[in-house]
């Protein structure tokens, strides 16, 4: 589990480790190893990636048993970074702060991929196909399209959505249907890649989303959709069935 230090306002000491009681409950078992605001954490089979939000650096850490080894890190290559996608052996740091990309790759920050200026915020980003990815820019409410070859990371097209959505995060439905979760505007937003295009086919209001709520993350459970309501610390559910209409409340 990560969280903010210090440097970030928060109480974090480092990355932590957590286990499930009997009643499926959490609990905080003790600090693994100690780092600076690891804000958002991505594993591989043997490694652990730390995006260092205050000091805006990924931290790259191997895996031992139930312990982390710090093995580098580098900068990503913007401000707050928030999001780290891991996509074959590249490492995508979504940077909050101005937007950009960073893409790391053995552990070299190998390319920035700028943002787009002013209110730009890039958030998080995932693989759409084999080659064709998209990132989630909250500031410009815009899903920006990036051709993936094997060397670079090439923004070819954005998708504009509501004013004030602030898009977030996203998943994916085994039918292929995307949905992007509006953390400002608390919308869930239904879209489908057909290979050439990313339509936005359906919008949902996220049941129980009060003013001064953010919806901070989506989840995928079977029928089931599950947003984390950061503001009044609560959790809205939908059910969904992957086609392309709007998600229902449950």
């Amino acid at each position: 589990m990560g969280g903010y230090g210090p440097d970030m306002g928060g109480t974090a000491q480092g990355i932590g480790l957590l286990s499930t009681r009997p009643d499926g409950s959490l609990q905080y078992v003790r600090t693994v190893t100690a780092a600076a605001s690891p804000s958002f954490l991505a594993a591989s089979r043997d490694r652990l990636f730390a995006a260092a939000e205050g000091t805006g650096r990924v931290e790259f850490f191997e895996r031992d048993g139930m312990s982390l080894l710090h093995r580098d890190g580098v900068s990503s290559a913007g401000t707050s970074p928030c999001h780290l996608a891991i996509i074959g052996d590249r490492v995508i740091v979504s940077n909050y702060g101005d937007g950009s990309l960073g893409v790391v790759r053995g552990r070299r920050l190998r390319q920035v991929v700028a943002g787009g200026g002013g209110a730009s915020h890039a958030h998080s980003a995932t693989m759409l196909d084999a080659t064709t990815m998209v990132s989630l820019d909250l500031g410009s409410d815009s899903l920006h399209l990036h051709e993936v070859s094997e060397d670079t990371v090439e923004r070819v097209g954005s998708v504009r959505v509501p004013l004030g959505t602030g898009p977030r995060d996203i998943v994916r439905h085994e039918s292929g249907l995307l949905y992007i979760l509006g953390e400002l505007g608390g919308v869930l937003l239904a879209a489908r890649w057909n290979g050439e295009q990313l339509r936005v086919a359906a919008s949902s209001a996220l049941p129980g989303f009060l003013e001064g709520d953010y919806a901070a993350a989506i989840a995928m459970h079977g029928p089931y959709l599950y947003v984390g309501l950061r503001g009044s610390n609560r959790v809205s559910v939908l059910r969904h069935s992957g086609d392309d209409g709007p998600a229902e409340a449950v």
